[in-house]
């Protein structure tokens, strides 16, 4: 998906761990759980961002690789089949779109 769209799942996200981490101090009483809030609101907020990061479509289409001379291959040809290398460099052209992992 677009970042531009997953951006407002980020913001809902990160709402949610301020909330979390609210919950947790309305409900400690008189203990200090300052240490467990902050932990709690570091893992929430890493968990957003990583999913907001990781729903990016990378789109590799527009990229263009040089391979060198030298690449095995192998043909299918009759009347024999052929294996032996490229000979001279080549370009190779990426399709498609991805995710981070």
């Amino acid at each position: 998906m677009s970042l531009k769209i997953a951006k407002n799942k980020l913001e809902q996200s990160i709402l949610k761990a301020f909330e979390t981490v609210i919950d947790i101090a309305k409900t400690s009483g008189e203990e200090d759980n300052s240490t467990k809030i902050r932990q709690q609101l570091a893992k929430d907020l890493t968990n957003a961002i990583d999913e907001y990061v990781r729903s990016a479509d990378v789109d590799i289409s527009s990229i263009v690789s040089s391979v060198p001379a030298g690449v095995p291959v192998t043909t299918a040809g009759t009347p024999t089949t052929q294996a032996g290398t490229t000979t001279g460099p080549g370009a190779v052209t990426h399709t498609g779109v991805g995710h981070l992992q």
